[in-house]
């Protein structure tokens, strides 16, 4: 008997009550499966002896949902190149289905990580999907994960230093008035920039401070596709005009 055997027992006479955390239990005396246990097992029905003496079952409502996708990645591109566009997910949802008490507080699926190095041109691939449960299945199983890359440079445009201030009848000189933005972006993007892409300013909230002899200037503006920038001066100097 150590030999770890499965037997079958019948379960359509199983009385099911509902419980106050919306399951089904039913709990069913051992010795009336014992007939069905011994011939089973091979001995005899007065050796037969079951423990424990009631056997219990639970049941939960079947729920199926849909849940995004989460891929988490560490990617690293050979020099020059960079990800063009975002990292697409297909699907970038998945059905799960289980037991509801279970189903419910599942807000997510995790897909193995994407690891990547020195990556130098588009990828696509195929990773599983980590069920959170054994009783939950996941339709699909696996993720297809993709990337377009694509090359990157640098370029140099001078800016204007935009004032902006909530001080009324303030009027006041930048030196430099200019600065140059240094700004690396993915080369298909080139041709989306424009004299108005980019923004830069510095900020006077009030007349406190203007008792230092600089302002800090700042990119306020900006396309999404940047990849870095940053500005040939860290503060400007400035006087006030009467």
């Amino acid at each position: 008997l150590r030999n770890n055997k499965k037997v079958k027992v019948e379960l359509s006479n199983l009385h099911l009550r509902r419980t106050k955390y919306k399951r089904w239990v039913a709990s069913v005396a051992a010795k009336s499966f014992n007939v069905e246990i011994s011939s089973q097992l091979g001995i005899e029905l007065a050796s037969a002896n079951v423990q424990p003496d009631s056997i219990f079952f639970v049941f939960d409502s079947l729920l199926t949902k849909e849940v995004p996708v989460i891929v988490e990645s560490r990617i690293s591109y050979l020099e020059g190149n960079t990800l063009y566009g975002d990292i697409q997910l297909s699907p970038s949802k998945v059905q799960i289905s289980g037991p509801a008490l279970s189903i419910e507080s599942i807000k997510s699926i995790r897909a193995d990580s994407l690891i990547m190095e020195r990556v130098s041109e588009g990828f696509s691939q195929n990773l599983k999907l980590k069920s959170p449960g054994d009783l939950i299945k996941l339709n699909p199983q696996n993720v297809m994960v993709s990337g377009n890359v694509t090359k990157f440079s640098e370029f140099t445009v001078e800016l204007p230093i935009k004032i902006e201030t909530n001080v009324s009848n303030l009027k006041i000189k930048l030196f430099p008035p200019k600065a140059k933005l240094r700004y690396s972006i993915p080369i298909p993007e080139y041709n989306n920039i424009t004299d108005s892409s980019f923004q830069l300013s510095v900020s006077i909230d009030s007349l406190d401070i203007l008792k230092y002899n600089f302002l800090i200037p700042k990119i306020t503006k900006q396309p999404k596709f940047v990849r870095s920038s940053y500005l040939d001066v860290d503060k400007v100097e400035f006087i006030i005009l009467k």
